[in-house]
């Protein structure tokens, strides 16, 4: 009976002792962070959700911020080592009613060596709706084929940061925007790399680059994370991005396994003139266009999301005009820096999956400045960002539609998106040329000087962030679960106390079992 209650003992002070080693390698070693799923935000990578066979072999993930928005491109280098397979894959994002964890990307287009995917709308309920009941899970789906070799995926799509209506670094805002009252909100773009993790082997190569077009005005970019005022979330991480210039951010891993520490935020103050005293806005804030007059007065102020939730101040339909479309125009008021190079435009309606089939597009369109110059385009009948050259000092812009493309349901047409541009935007590279970057040494962030406050200016220059990711998913069911959208810290800033302690408990245990084997050879000798 005493025998039998030494090991009872013994066996619990293995137990313990083995929880306190759980407990030391458990809090000092980074998390397995990877899962098979996909929650939060709008980013992450494709993988399908059960393969031994193909591997990720390198992804180029190319941003443009500019004012009000970003444009997306991804590129996925497949290899299938195994045989013939048919995937369904899905892009996710996430949305609230209040659109505080950022609205759904439009645009969405997919491709497999350059020929278009069908895509269709999915809605999940992940373990935290279930909690909370308010976020709600959307997909983009479209299935694609891996015969045995080398396979392209390519996704492009549009999307606005999330933002947070409370302030961050006003105090580090351009003199003239201080000079003219200009405060500014916390925002960011993101992308998740950890859902890579669900493809055979390591990723070889990942170049993520965000570029900033003259029109994108953010500030505090580059605030390291050790400044006051700084928490996870609201600086620009991982901290190893290089700048190739002033305006490009640029991340390179290889040959690793995407844990949420690889996970891309691009952190910014977003400039906000709603409360700003009268109506000056600073050459320093670019070409700033306001709708002001126009025929048809067809507007959008509610976009339709997976699940049917609605949401209010859309990414959606900015300006309409009724059918037959052709002969409706609109005027723009210029404020800010009116010397126009360029003027960015998505044609058609693009708050929901189908509505840009649905309805008109322009297809021929006439752009009129002030200072009388006009061209006539021809725009691409694709829910995409296409850019028109112009020339001039405007204090005007008009756009009049002279040809459309037809709706399936309707020729009331539309324009989603217009940005005004100082300035020819930048394009994005070939995934060949991207590919070859070389990873950045991984040097330290940007420190304050000694004699400098924690709200000192760390960058003149006006930057930004968003990102893109996709999944696969079940045919028969898109349930996933919740993981935190906010990135973990690299291992090197973990706190050392949870080690500490752990390294405590572990040395009692072993001390205990140590005193309780003895005592058991004791009473064993007599």
């Amino acid at each position: 009976m005493r025998f039998r209650s030494h090991r009872a003992i013994l066996g619990a002070c293995a137990a313990a002792m083995a929880l306190a080693f759980a407990i030391v390698f458990g809090l000092s070693a980074p998390a397995a962070l990877a899962n098979d799923t996909a929650a939060g935000g709008i980013g992450g990578v494709v993988y399908p959700l059960a393969s031994t066979d193909i591997r990720m072999e390198a992804e180029t993930v190319q941003v443009v911020c500019y004012r009000e928005f970003a444009e997306y491109r991804i590129d996925f280098q497949f290899v299938n080592e195994g045989e013939f397979q048919t995937v369904q894959l899905g892009f996710p994002f996430v949305v609230t009613e209040s659109g505080f964890m950022g609205t759904a990307p439009i645009g969405f287009r997919a491709f497999q060596d350059d020929r278009p995917l069908a895509v269709t709308l999915g809605h999940g309920v992940s373990q935290q709706d279930l909690i909370d009941g308010e976020k709600s899970l959307g997909y983009y789906l479209h299935t694609a084929t891996f015969p045995p070799g080398e396979t392209m995926i390519t996704v492009s799509y549009l999307a606005v940061p999330t933002v947070s209506a409370g302030s961050r670094f006003n105090e580090l805002a351009p003199p003239e925007f201080t000079a003219a009252q200009i405060g500014g909100w916390a925002a960011h773009y993101g992308y998740w790399l950890h859902t890579g993790a669900g493809w055979k082997g390591t990723i070889g190569k990942s170049v993520v680059r965000f570029r900033l077009a003259d029109s994108f005005k953010g500030w505090a970019v580059d605030v390291p994370s050790s400044v006051e005022g700084s928490y996870p979330g609201n600086t620009t991480n991982p901290e190893s991005y290089v700048k190739t210039d002033d305006r490009t951010y640029q991340w390179v891993f290889e040959e690793y396994e995407p844990t949420e520490a690889n996970d891309i935020i691009l952190a910014f103050t977003r400039p906000n003139l709603y409360g700003a005293p009268g109506e000056y806005v600073p050459v320093s804030y670019g070409a700033l266009g306001n709708v002001k007059e126009g025929t048809g007065g067809l507007t959008v102020t509610t976009v339709q999301l997976a699940g049917g939730q609605v949401m209010e101040e859309p990414t959606g339909a900015v300006w309409g005009t009724a059918a037959p479309g052709k002969g409706g125009s609109v005027r723009f008021t210029i404020e800010g820096d009116r010397r126009l190079q360029e003027i960015r435009i998505v044609p058609g309606r693009t708050d929901t999956l189908m509505s840009f089939g649905e309805y008109g597009r322009p297809k021929t369109l006439k752009v009129t400045l002030s200072d009388g110059k006009s061209s006539v385009f021809t725009l691409k009948d694709e829910p995409a960002l296409q850019k028109l050259a112009v020339s001039g000092e405007a204090e005007w812009v008009r756009f009049d539609v002279l040809d459309v493309y037809p709706g399936s349901k309707t020729d009331d047409t539309y324009i989603s998106l217009v940005d005004f541009g100082n300035q020819p935007a930048p394009g994005f590279e070939t995934f060949e040329r991207l590919l070859v970057e070389r990873a950045p040494p991984r040097t330290a962030p940007p420190v304050l000087p000694q004699d400098t406050p924690g709200d000192a200016v760390i960058n003149t220059i006006y930057p930004s962030t968003t990102s893109v990711s996709v999944v696969a998913v079940d045919s028969t069911s898109v349930s996933t679960t919740t993981s935190d959208t906010i990135p973990q810290r690299e291992e090197s800033q973990r706190p050392l106390w949870p080690a500490i302690v752990g390294a405590v408990v572990a040395a009692v245990a072993l001390g205990v079992l140590v005193y309780l084997v003895t005592r058991l050879r004791r009473a064993g000798r007599r």
